[in-house]
């Protein structure tokens, strides 16, 4: 009996050593892939609600503790040789992007995300050492020591206490359960910003893979030459002018009160003297729902894709055929790039000056519009040659409470919408994002309004305001966010407008412009509308797909074919 006893209290010794050995390598493990979720509390806000930054950096630590703690019992599927491969690699990539992530929010202010990661993909060693003495400081480098001493302790410690839990027994099917415990959560969370963007391994995966692919269509068009489109300047003689466009983000002419929206989300494009001097468009579609083809059919004037010859020109854009008339060509941008940090961006690699102000991931994102504000003060003080200025704003973006600061929450989380609203008291109706949606254009609204103020300020010919496409929040039905190519049409619906500077306007043209305003019309044919206005003349004209041209000729569009 007492020799059973004996055995008895060992194996219960044995059993509890091993799950305190499991315990601790999963918290460990963990420990070691959260740190990028930790850094996120030392993220300036600029004025975001702090409830929802912190909330969202909360519920992605636990998620991210949870995923975390099961893969090292995951590895135990595989023979030892492999798993103790896979855990060197894991703890290698671990150190890597912790001490990177922690060096570029101390220079950024930001988590890293795809921008950087194209830049550091692109870098030669003299652009590091130009880098690493601009940066480098006392400080920098105390937090890059500490980062990796910690993370090179974890991944010993990690070591240890596998080989610990391999000693005290491990089965096949104790990790097949955690395998698939791993794969579920990991498909819970693969689209979920913090999982994809503060996890190493989805990071890797997701944001590495989509980088790869961006870089080398980015190549391509970067060692291809626009075709020369013979445009010429037909008011070279009235001296330099300088023209701006501004592209929004996800703004919804519907929720635009210079649309006739009950709320009033645009006190300051309507107040005058800005309200007396803005023309709008009233029935404007993109030709697509999302950023990137709105953005490329707008540059190349069709709802074609990007072509390229048979000796690999590419064909001519908004931005060469300005090129080509003399222009000098500057885009500004707030949305990720650092030259071709997005697909949107790849449309700038021939600008003569690109300044991109955003090195994050869209999701994340705090930083707001306003900052493209300095950028363009800046540029405008070259007055001496005919300049176009392109920014691109972060706008509506979704989600929208990252794009306005607190000042401008006019409507809070649980304000009713608008009566004309008719789903506003539907169960699952989403007040929350409803409203924040209308902040968000708010803010844009003073934005844009302090854009034109610079306008006018440096005697700017003409600013021409549109958003890539539209959003929709619930209207229609229960669809929030970007619409699909089937609708809702509010996704495509998207206001355009002008504001001219008449000294330097013909009168016959704008009466014309006037005139054309209220027929229906295609965003990818604003090219040719822009073109008029800033005196470009191609070879072969293209009058039929100018609101400026008495043979304006109204197409069926996309967004004609959808009901609602």
């Amino acid at each position: 009996m007492n020799r059973f006893n004996k055995q008895l209290n060992q194996l219960f010794m044995n059993n509890q050593n091993k799950l305190l050995t499991m315990f601790l390598l999963g918290c460990v493990f963990a420990l070691m892939m959260v740190p990028v979720s930790l850094l996120e509390f030392f993220l300036p806000t600029n004025g975001a609600d702090i409830g929802v930054f912190y909330k969202r950096i909360i519920i992605g630590l636990v998620f991210n503790f949870i995923f975390s703690f099961y893969v090292p019992f995951a590895l135990f599927i595989f023979p030892e040789r492999a798993r103790k491969v896979l855990l060197i690699a894991l703890a290698l990539i671990c150190i890597v992007f912790v001490t990177t992530s922690a060096l570029h929010v101390q220079v950024y202010s930001q988590l890293l995300a795809a921008p950087s990661l194209m830049v550091l993909l692109d870098t030669d060693m003299m652009e590091a050492n130009e880098f690493l003495h601009f940066y480098a400081s006392e400080k920098v480098l105390v937090i890059f020591l500490v980062s990796l001493t910690i993370m090179i302790a974890l991944a010993a410690y990690t070591w240890r206490l596998s080989n610990r839990v391999l000693m005290l027994g491990f089965s096949k099917a104790e990790a097949t359960v955690a395998l698939v415990l791993v794969l579920v959560l990991g498909y819970v969370g693969w689209n979920k910003i913090y999982f994809s963007l503060d996890n190493p391994i989805p990071f890797i995966v997701q944001t590495g893979g989509d980088v790869l692919a961006q870089k080398a269509q980015y190549q391509r068009l970067l060692t291809s030459t626009p075709k020369n489109s013979g445009a010429k300047l037909l008011n070279a003689a009235q001296g330099p002018t300088t023209h701006i466009i501004i592209i929004g983000e996800s703004a919804a002419r519907a929720h635009m009160s210079i649309y006739g929206y009950d709320r009033e989300t645009n006190p300051h494009l309507k107040a005058p003297p800005l309200g007396l001097q803005l023309l709008a468009a009233t029935d404007t579609c993109s030709s697509s729902h999302a950023t990137y083809g709105s953005i490329a059919h707008i540059m190349l004037g069709s709802n074609k894709d990007l072509s390229f010859d048979k000796d690999g020109a590419a064909p001519p854009t908004l931005i060469s055929i300005a090129k080509d008339a003399g222009f000098k060509t500057n885009w500004i941008s707030n949305q990720p790039g650092a030259g071709y940090g997005s697909m949107v961006s790849f449309w700038s690699v021939s600008v003569d000056n690109a300044i991109f102000l955003n090195k994050r991931d869209y999701r994340v994102g705090y930083d707001f519009d306003e900052v493209l504000l300095p950028a363009l003060k800046t540029t405008l003080q070259d007055s001496s040659k005919n300049q176009v200025i392109v920014l691109h704003m972060m706008g509506s973006h979704p989600g929208y409470k990252q794009r306005f600061p607190k000042k401008f929450e006019h409507w809070d989380d649980g304000e009713l919408a608008p009566s004309s609203i008719k789903r506003r008291n539907e169960p699952g109706f989403d007040k929350a994002t409803f409203n924040a949606y209308d902040n968000s254009m708010l803010y844009s609204d003073y934005v844009i309004a302090e854009i034109l103020k610079l306008a006018q300020q440096h005697d700017v010919a003409s600013v021409v305001y549109f958003s890539d496409h539209g959003q929709s929040l619930g209207e229609k039905n229960s669809h929030i966010g970007h619409s699909t190519e089937n609708g809702p049409r509010q996704g495509f619906e998207v206001p355009l407008l002008f504001w001219l500077n008449g000294s330097k306007l013909r009168d016959e043209n704008l009466e014309t412009l006037k005139e054309n305003l209220g027929k229906p019309y295609s965003l990818e044919r604003i090219q040719y509308t822009l073109f008029d206005l800033y005196g470009i003349a191609l070879p072969t004209p293209q009058d039929n797909k100018s609101l400026l041209s008495e043979q304006y000729a109204v197409v069926k569009r996309h967004c004609d074919t959808i009901k609602e």
